[in-house]
């Protein structure tokens, strides 16, 4: 494989993102319709009157089943919720770490430097051994031929970078 395998990877990531998010805000669209959310069609001003609400044809469609069917109701709006949050976390925690170590890795085998990479820096440190891995998986005679400094030598970069130096790395763990 190779870096263009690598690049397309993290298209498809960046999409499987994208695609979840639609998803959850459908669910959680409906949970808000089925608990009589209104939507206004502007802002208002804390002393002005509240401009007529907009109801939506899904939320009177909802509202007109969650009162025919009162026993389910709670239970629908709960799991909407639910499924809402399950894919709003695999989002945040899974497929955003995912993407952070493919481009992380991608920056590497293209010779870049931690800090050229992420020069905002980063509130937690990233997962070496995942990056690695990706490195591995993807890497070819070209790109091992390509980089200047190996992968520890990388590493060693970049903790430098981030101000936590091996040894204060080594400490804390």
């Amino acid at each position: 494989m190779s870096s263009l395998a690598l690049k397309e990877s993290i298209r498809g990531l960046s999409f499987t993102s994208r695609e979840l998010r639609k998803q959850g805000n459908k669910y959680l669209n409906h949970a808000r319709n089925l608990s009589g959310y209104t939507w206004y069609s502007k802002k208002h001003n804390k002393g002005e009157e509240k401009p007529e609400p907009i109801y939506h044809q899904a939320a009177i469609d909802a509202k007109a089943w969650a009162d025919k069917n009162p026993e389910k109701w709670e239970g629908e709006q709960t799991s909407a919720y639910e499924k809402y949050w399950n894919l709003t976390n695999t989002r945040k925690n899974l497929i955003r770490k995912q993407t952070r170590h493919a481009l992380l890795a991608y920056g590497y085998m293209r010779g870049l430097a931690y800090h050229d990479i992420e020069s905002q820096g980063c509130y937690e440190l990233p997962d070496f051994d995942a990056v690695q891995k990706v490195v591995l998986d993807f890497s070819s005679k070209e790109t091992e031929d390509a980089k200047n400094y190996t992968f520890e030598e990388w590493k060693a970069a970049a903790l430098e970078a981030l101000g936590r130096g091996v040894a204060k790395v080594a400490n804390a763990a």
